[in-house]
């Protein structure tokens, strides 16, 4: 690693894909794999294109691996592992959902999406109280945490690419044909829906009685959980694609264009930005003072969560890791973030000074 240019200089441009993608709301986009991470219970959960793996949080070692060797069937695994109760929920772009043991990763069950018009599709995951939302091109599916049968099933108008944001009672399906949808969590009934200007990319984050909605139109919308109404609007310079992290006060994002936002979680006015070296897909990471944003052309950014100005900044495998586009975990003095196509698929940082502590898979001799 290395450190390059201030906080401050020119935004680098988007890449070819994220700048199509800006159309999806128009047109048939697919989206893409990369591998994604979850912190639970001492470990990070990483979904890589070969395999999901349980990494110690601490020590950067191999607890377990799924399946055992590479199997090109299950295709690649291409969302963040979701944690419910006693099972590990993961999903594959051979559209199967299936549970893993936490301790040992061994299948518990899996899900084959019917739909035989393709083989592969997009897929998203989430859950919550007891069961898994499988939302695989364009259906969602809620299954059965405990044996993986469907209990209902609801169809968008185009692919789910964002996980739906969950609650006991409702959850909150955004969808790239521009509506975000309340569904009932039990029956799969829907509760209100609403569209905006452009495509929903991510998960909304869901905050008592709000949720704050990117969308691909330049705007981060807040809006009432009860009937999907604008709280507030808050204009950004570029699409925003990343899901918002929401504070007691404060909600941070990123856009496309390469900016951090920090607004006032209830009213939506700015309190401050800053510019990145290149666009910002990921949800941002907090942890005590520092704030921290990765791009999507290899770069790391520690701010000031409570000014946004700089504490480092570091180029992550400047030769390798061409694309930073999963969300960074920050807990325990470390930054978690995992690459597109790096030389290692996961890299933890410390915190303070963005020298790394470990990195997997470690360098075989």
């Amino acid at each position: 690693m290395r450190t390059k240019y201030p906080f401050s200089a020119g935004r680098q441009p988007v890449i070819a894909l994220l700048a199509a993608v800006l159309l999806a709301g128009c047109s048939r986009a697919t989206a893409t794999v990369w591998p994604a991470a979850t912190l639970h219970d001492g470990k990070v959960l990483l979904a890589s294109p070969q395999a999901v793996y349980a990494i110690d949080a601490t020590s950067g070692a191999q607890v377990w691996r799924f399946p055992l060797e590479n199997n090109n069937d299950l295709h690649a695994f291409e969302t963040a592992p979701a944690v419910n109760a006693d099972r590990i929920i993961v999903a594959s772009g051979a559209k199967l959902v299936l549970a893993l043991d936490p301790a040992t990763g061994v299948e518990a069950w899996r899900y084959s999406d019917p739909n035989q018009l393709t083989k592969t599709a997009a897929v998203s995951m989430s859950a919550a109280d007891g069961r898994s939302y499988s939302a695989i091109g364009t259906t969602l599916r809620a299954l059965d945490n405990e044996n993986g049968k469907v209990l209902w099933q609801f169809a968008g108008g185009d692919e789910f690419w964002g996980a739906p944001a969950t609650s006991t009672a409702t959850i909150y399906v955004p969808n790239m044909d521009h509506k975000l949808s309340a569904l009932d969590a039990v029956t799969g009934a829907l509760r209100w829906e609403r569209s905006f200007p452009g495509a929903l990319a991510a998960t909304p984050a869901l905050a008592d009685a709000a949720l704050y909605v990117g969308t691909l139109s330049r705007a981060l919308y807040a809006v009432n959980t009860s009937n999907g109404k604008d709280i507030w609007v808050h204009e950004t310079q570029g699409f925003v694609w990343g899901t918002p992290l929401v504070t007691a006060d404060r909600v941070y994002f990123g856009d496309l264009d390469g900016i951090v936002y920090c607004v006032n979680r209830s009213n939506g006015t700015e309190i401050w930005r800053a510019t990145a070296a290149g666009s910002v897909r990921g949800t941002p990471a907090l942890d005590g003072d520092k704030l921290f944003v990765v791009t999507d052309n290899g770069f790391v950014h520690a701010l000031n969560a409570s000014s946004g100005t700089p504490a480092w900044q570091l180029e992550l495998d400047p030769k390798n890791a061409e694309r930073l586009l999963d969300s960074p975990i920050a807990a325990n003095g470390l930054l978690y973030i995992s690459t597109y196509n790096g030389e290692h698929l996961l890299y933890a940082l410390l915190q303070d000074s963005g020298t790394t502590s470990w990195f997997f898979p470690p360098v075989t001799k």
